[in-house]
């Protein structure tokens, strides 16, 4: 709201010429659905992370004299392939979606901003 507010001000002293306002609008939803990627992207590359360098464990009964990671032969790391593979598929998420929120962003504000 804030931000809404003060681009309000600064603009209201300024000339302006009308424009149809169908166009700015298309760039500002697409570019507020960019952002929805873009932040399911960071969150999927966060999880994806912790779950590389934190492992959870599996507790599988192991055959006698085997031990697992807590000493007790309770505890396997669960494979790490399926956290590496999130983390690029988030990558390859961001690296699609930041530009294109980036470029909308830019094209809504230069449609709103004075001639």
């Amino acid at each position: 709201m804030w931000w809404h507010l003060r681009e309000a001000r600064r603009r209201e002293e300024r000339p302006h010429t009308d424009a149809f306002w169908g166009r700015s609008l298309y760039f500002h939803v697409v570019a507020a659905l960019a952002l929805g990627f873009v932040l399911t992207g960071l969150v999927l590359l966060l999880i994806g992370v912790v779950d590389v360098v934190l492992p959870e464990c599996a507790h599988l009964d192991l055959p006698s004299g085997a031990t697992g990671v807590d000493g007790n032969g309770g505890c396997v790391p669960v494979e790490r392939e399926a956290s590496i593979r999130l983390i690029v598929d988030s990558g390859i998420i961001l690296v699609v979606s930041a530009p294109v929120w980036f470029w909308h962003l830019r094209r809504g504000r230069q449609l709103t901003t004075a001639a």
